[in-house]
């Protein structure tokens, strides 16, 4: 099925399964915090890709895959059914969630986000049509929060249009983010504001990163990824995240520390003793 406006399409190729979805965003964005941890859901959930979006207001950049082939950018919706569990989970129980479980999840992930400020707004409506569609119930969008140094416990942040926000603090999750993070720049703070104008909950999930464009948020990927297991009982497992979390921080810091090193190095060439 195709959807349009005046400038994306969506080529839709699946039928819309019967019961109550959920839809996760994660596109580029600081630290690919986002993209990391939907990328992970993808792989973990065996999730299938159902829609591509694609537009003339996409980057005019290729990529060279491993076999020196020549890629658009793209971005794409991903489904998987979530399995039933067998009897309700304590935070089911506890929230009072067990009679609204959520049957089926679409991830939407990319290599770019829209580039202008009006095919953003057109993006976002878009996935609000493809979403009412899909029978979509929540849009949950993640992003980070950059800071000039590297948080040891990130923290996440949510915000929404109305009090959906409220909702994630039984995840432990913060919602005065006032005074905490300037404006939301992209589909993470624009998607929530379009998703309300079409009836659907939607709220934004930050993470706190360090801003440095070398580096991988992955210890919040992780942060986010356990919100969203506790929320929808996703059958996932992050303990092998966390390992590449840990590897990647130790290969960043000996990447920043090099040229530390080597200016140390090049300074003590240079002195000369005099007395």
């Amino acid at each position: 099925m195709l959807f349009k406006n005046q400038d994306w399409t969506c080529n839709l190729k699946l039928k819309p399964p019967q019961g109550r979805a959920v839809l996760i965003e994660g596109l580029p964005g600081i630290a690919s915090t986002a993209r990391i941890a939907v990328d992970y859901l993808i792989n973990q959930l065996n999730a299938k890709e159902v829609a591509t979006f694609t537009s003339q207001a996409m980057p005019n950049t290729v990529y060279v895959d491993s076999e020196g082939h020549l890629e658009e950018p793209s971005i794409k919706l991903y489904y998987a059914k979530l399995s039933k569990p067998k009897q309700k989970t304590k935070q089911e129980q506890k929230t009072k969630q067990a009679n609204k479980r959520f049957q089926h999840v679409y991830l939407l992930t990319g290599d770019t986000q829209p580039i202008t400020e009006v095919s953003c707004h057109a993006f976002c409506d878009l996935v609000c049509k493809v979403a009412k569609h899909l029978n979509v119930k929540e849009i949950i969008t993640l992003g980070g929060i950059g800071l000039n140094t590297m948080p040891s416990k990130p923290k996440v942040y949510a915000a929404s249009v109305d009090d959906f926000k409220e909702s994630f603090k039984q995840q432990g999750v913060k919602t005065n983010m006032y005074g905490k993070v300037g404006p939301i720049v992209g589909v993470a703070g624009l998607l929530p504001i379009k998703a309300f104008k079409h009836g659907i909950k939607s709220a934004c999930l930050l993470g706190e990163t360090y801003n440095h464009p070398l580096f991988l948020g992955v210890k919040t990927s992780i942060k986010l990824l356990t919100i969203l297991i506790k929320r929808y009982a996703l059958p996932i497992n992050i303990k092998s995240l966390q390992r590449e979390s840990k590897n990647m921080e130790k290969e960043f810091q000996a990447i920043i520390q090099e040229p530390v090193e080597q200016e140390r190095e090049e300074s003590l060439k240079q002195a000369t003793y005099i007395g």
